[in-house]
């Protein structure tokens, strides 16, 4: 390497004291060590911009805003309030349809339909007549004259009921 023919001096120069021989060697031995320690480094530093994107000292970074935009941290925010407007989308349809508690498009369709069978029901007691008339007028037209025929008028009786 170049520190060992600076260490033997020569041309001029004193040469290198042997403390600080003995330390470079000892530098150079974990040379192995340290370039690892080094790419460990660099794998956090490029894990952290993923994750959080550049530091705010990084300014010199050219596309810093685009790095942190697609963090994963702003992503997982993003998520987050995505989930959050989901949520009240969520509340508001619950809200709009109804629930035991608060009434709400449910409770306002069942109203209507509970209105259209009230209409119907008196659009067909105009038509036809009551319903309790027209069932005693037909149950006198059906049931015999004679009263001795009990279970006779209780069948004609289900067959009318049945009919109508």
């Amino acid at each position: 390497s170049s520190f060992e023919a600076f260490k033997r001096g020569g041309k001029g120069l004193p040469p290198v004291p042997e403390n600080l021989v003995k330390q470079w060697d000892t530098l150079y031995d974990a040379k192995d060590r340290l370039e690892k320690v080094h790419d460990y480094t660099m794998k956090c530093q490029n894990m952290e911009e993923e994750l959080v994107g550049p530091r705010p000292e990084w300014g010199h970074v050219a596309d810093a805003s685009k790095l942190m935009e697609n963090s994963v941290s702003a992503r997982i925010n993003k998520v987050v309030r995505s989930s959050g407007d989901l949520s009240a989308a969520c509340d508001k349809v619950l809200h709009l349809i109804g629930s035991p508690s608060e009434k709400g498009v449910g409770a306002e369709v069942h109203g209507v339909v509970k209105s259209l069978d009230d209409a119907s029901r008196k659009l067909h007691d105009l038509t036809f007549g009551k319903q309790e008339d027209a069932v005693s007028q037909a149950a006198c037209r059906f049931i015999p004259l004679d009263r001795t025929m009990a279970g006779h008028r209780r069948r004609r009786s289900a067959q009318l009921r049945s009919f109508l």
